[in-house]
């Protein structure tokens, strides 16, 4: 199984690493053993985004989920959506559709020219978090424990 670190302040964080590992799984890289994902809870992005992703193609990828985006405060479930989105940008790296050494660059292309929401990863990552979230968050978890 993919080691997994969670760190931050997060309210249910007891629900978080289940639906992480529910998520992987469903991505197909929930038995990378010499990958580690690391998954931060801070208080806003420094890039101002709801989340973020970086791989520097090494053994850990860092995902940051922020608590608030200029000043607003995310609710749970919206961070959970988020982390679904950030997920499938490790994918992405671990499977080498994307890299962002030297320039991006998505599937061995140039990619940098792209808008943000022309971008092919930004589009499969919003292309399939809300059927990730739907179908990995427990739902009746959050309201039984």
């Amino acid at each position: 199984m993919t080691p997994v670190i969670i760190e931050g302040r997060i309210r249910n964080k007891k629900l978080v690493l289940p639906y992480v590992y529910k998520v992987l799984t469903e991505l197909g890289i929930h038995r990378f053993r010499r990958k580690c994902i690391v998954i931060q809870f801070v208080t806003e992005c420094d890039s101002g985004a709801a989340g973020y992703t970086y791989d520097h193609c090494e053994d850990i990828t860092y995902v940051e989920i922020a608590r608030a985006v200029d000043g607003v405060n995310n609710g749970f479930l919206y961070m959970m959506k988020v982390l679904a989105h950030e997920l499938v940008h490790v994918k992405q790296y671990w499977r080498k559709e994307l890299c962002g050494d030297g320039g991006w660059t998505w599937k061995g292309k140039d990619a940098k020219n792209y808008s943000y929401y022309n971008q092919p990863w930004e589009k499969e990552a919003y292309g399939r978090e809300d059927k990730l979230f739907n179908e990995c968050f427990d739902f009746d978890a959050r309201f039984t424990n």
